[in-house]
């Protein structure tokens, strides 16, 4: 027999050390412990439902920053076609002002009656390859100086 919430006793049944059926035994439960523990528990219940549910909240927040700054990332990072593109440009900017620069001094060395004549491309590389035991350029075997 169970409580009715109204100090009512309540019949357990335990089986008893010898075999026999079972000694009845009673035990009284005052009222005011069940609403104490029913008002506990549902104290605890709704804490815990308001922490679930500022943490969901929170991971909701998280998760936007998150996706807000991969997107940041993915705009400010350089796609490898656009970089190519990018030092492309700026090669061929650099080849049209040595171009200019070459003219030019070729337009100088005609005013005064000179003409450039140069190095054949196979002798340049072979000496532009000239390097001295501190790997560094040797500029005197080089032989980069100017012929009469």
């Amino acid at each position: 027999m169970l409580s009715d919430g109204c100090g009512s006793e309540e019949k357990i049944s335990v089986p008893s050390c010898y075999g026999g059926i079972g000694a009845p035994v009673s035990r009284q439960v005052p009222a005011s412990h069940d609403s104490e523990l029913m008002a506990f528990m549902t104290r605890k219940l709704w804490d815990l439902e308001q922490q679930v549910k500022a943490q969901t909240d929170e991971i909701l927040s998280k998760d936007q920053k998150i996706a807000a700054l991969e997107d940041l990332v993915q705009t400010l990072r350089p796609h490898p076609a656009e970089a190519t593109l990018q030092r492309q440009e700026e090669l061929e900017t650099m080849c049209v002002q040595l171009q200019r620069q070459v003219r030019e001094m070729e337009r100088f060395l005609s005013d005064y009656g000179l003409q450039w004549v140069g190095e054949p491309m196979d002798q340049e590389d072979s000496e532009s390859k000239t390097v001295s035991e501190h790997g560094e350029r040797d500029w005197m075997t080089a032989k980069k100086f100017w012929k009469p």
